[in-house]
């Protein structure tokens, strides 16, 4: 725990860096948004292994420019990208999860001439209106957005992490952890090579802490620090009906209905407030009064904060 609250004051520090010059924040944002537009051009098809050959020379190109030692390691699939910083043993590691790929594109269904690329658009009479990227040089609006083919899901997060590690730099700010980074290149195709892959590279990606950059902003537009992520359970049911078509009118409540049994039994697995009621389903899983407490400070109405919304 106490590594935990170490890792959280760390994250606090730093959005408290990040906030104190807004006029070297609008700079640093515009730096950053021109970096995203860069890396949003490079199309991402998680089919097609050329398009991942390309995105990985970007990343590879960026990371080593921030100091960082890379290597492409190989899966059953298309390669992995791993990155970090040089270790010192004296400090814990953090290893980052994003993802580079993306879906296909469907060009017909995007409201823009290009999908990769980045497009400004500003709400105008509750429509998203294209707007001309000069506009970023006399003011940045929180409210404005930015539209491209994993603008947000995953090259956002990875372009953030990067111009990140920049501000660290220009602040002089120490990193008190070892930083190591792996981006998955078939994410949206499942991540079918990563579990062999995390055995196969065990050692390289060792570390102490896993965080995920992927996911929702939090409502309040604060930034936010999210400790276990939900995973999903698979399982088959079978249910079973007469061989024959049945007579409504002659065998209706009489002979079983495979739909409703089906239904019913999938209703028993929660209750009412969504707890799971089957049994051992929480088995050793333990929350200690310090996490409630974290959970339960979490704000549930949204509250508006314009410096912290992304764009």
């Amino acid at each position: 725990m106490k590594k935990l609250l170490s890792l959280l004051l760390f994250f606090t520090v730093l959005f408290d860096v990040v906030g104190q010059d807004s006029t070297a924040l609008k700079s640093k944002v515009r730096k950053t948004i021109d970096e995203l537009k860069d890396f949003v051009a490079i199309p991402n098809d998680a089919l097609n292994s050329d398009d991942i050959d390309n995105n990985i020379l970007w990343l590879r190109n960026k990371f080593n420019a921030r100091g960082f030692n890379t290597s492409i390691l190989e899966t059953e699939g298309l390669p992995l990208f791993f990155a970090a910083l040089p270790m010192d043993d004296s400090k814990p590691t953090i290893l980052f999860y994003m993802h580079f790929d993306g879906q296909s594109v469907d060009p017909s269904k995007w409201d823009q001439k290009d999908p990769y690329e980045l497009t400004l658009k500003s709400m105008v009479d509750g429509q998203w209106k294209e707007a001309p990227f000069e506009d970023l040089n006399s003011d940045i609006n929180y409210e404005w957005r930015l539209f491209g083919r994993s603008a947000s899901d995953d090259k956002g997060p990875i372009v953030m992490f990067l111009n990140t590690i920049d501000l660290l730099k220009d602040n002089n700010i120490n990193l008190p952890f070892n930083v190591k980074v792996i981006l998955d290149s078939e994410e949206e195709k499942s991540s079918a090579p990563l579990p062999e892959a995390v055995k196969t590279y065990r050692e390289l990606l060792e570390a102490d802490f896993l965080m995920i950059n992927d996911g929702p902003v939090h409502a309040s537009g604060k930034p936010t620090v999210v400790y276990g992520c939900r995973g999903i359970t698979t399982l088959s049911l079978t249910t079973f009906d007469p061989i024959k078509p049945q007579h409504s009118g002659h065998y209706g409540n009489y002979a079983p209905n495979p739909g409703f049994i089906l239904s019913k039994l999938l209703a028993s697995f929660k209750d009412d407030g969504g707890r799971v009621v089957i049994p051992g389903y929480y088995d050793g899983i333990n929350l200690d009064d310090a996490t409630q407490a974290i959970l339960k400070s979490v704000p549930r109405r949204r509250r508006r904060n314009k410096r912290t919304t992304p764009i």
